[in-house]
């Protein structure tokens, strides 16, 4: 089993999440709990531990001072934080200094057995051939507009992150990072571009092409593409043809 440590300031909460989630079934066993990343990185300085669930705001030293330090003292540990609140400021920081996922307060079983799941796969192809965290976060993004272009019609951030295995609002600020888009300027790119090659076929209605890109209404499919191209899908058509 891979072992971990918890860190919250307030022992309540991390006694209820060490009591909450089915850690051994996931292949984890939680090693210590501390109320200070000071008495946590003290301790992982003299035991293995693969994984660190950690608060994000605590008073003395925060999560990032903390993944600083691991970083600092070349610790291979993955760093997964835990937020009441989502701040994207925070979230970037995160990702700067390699953290694995950013969750928001309360974490649902679902969202943390899914994060667990890909924690233990990576750390079982790390073992078996090395993977780095820019290659890690490229497949992400590289998966995630695969699945943009593929399912164009009906994609959402929550199931995109689903398909990858980590939190929506994480997707969300490592795709940002990434590709320097939103999830939402992405997956309208898609669509425009489509839409553009599907009015190039006389035989296609608009209202057609709207549908087959994911748009129940024509007129909203219209004024995306005149606010995208400067021009209506008709008189892109009458140009084209």
């Amino acid at each position: 089993m891979y072992h971990v440590i918890v860190i919250d300031d307030e022992p309540k909460l991390a006694a209820g999440m060490i009591r909450h989630y089915p850690w051994n079934k996931l292949g984890f066993e939680v090693v210590g709990s501390f109320e200070s990343a000071a008495e946590a990185l003290a301790y992982l300085e003299k035991n293995k531990v693969e994984v660190v669930v950690s608060d994000i705001s605590m008073p003395e030293m925060s999560g990032i001072d903390l993944i600083k330090e691991i970083q600092r003292r070349s610790l291979d540990i993955t760093v997964v934080f835990i937020s009441g609140y989502a701040d994207f400021k925070y979230a970037q920081q995160a990702i700067k200094y390699g953290v694995f996922d950013y969750l928001l307060k309360p974490v649902k079983s679902e969202e943390f057995c899914t994060v667990f799941e890909k924690i233990r796969t990576r750390l079982s192809c790390r073992e078996e051939e090395g993977v780095t965290e820019e290659s890690y976060y490229s497949k992400i993004v590289k998966r995630t507009e695969s699945y943009l272009r593929k399912y164009m019609q009906e994609a959402t951030l929550k199931e995109a992150a689903g398909r990858v295995g980590i939190s929506d609002s994480y997707l969300s600020v490592i795709f940002k990072q990434y590709t320097g888009k939103t999830f939402s300027e992405a997956l309208q790119e898609i669509r425009m571009n489509e839409a553009r090659k599907l009015l190039q076929n006389e035989y296609l209605k608009t209202y057609e092409i709207a549908h087959l890109i994911g748009y129940d209404d024509p007129k909203n499919f219209t004024r995306a593409f005149r606010n995208y191209y400067g021009i209506s899908p008709r008189e892109y058509r009458n140009h084209k043809l």
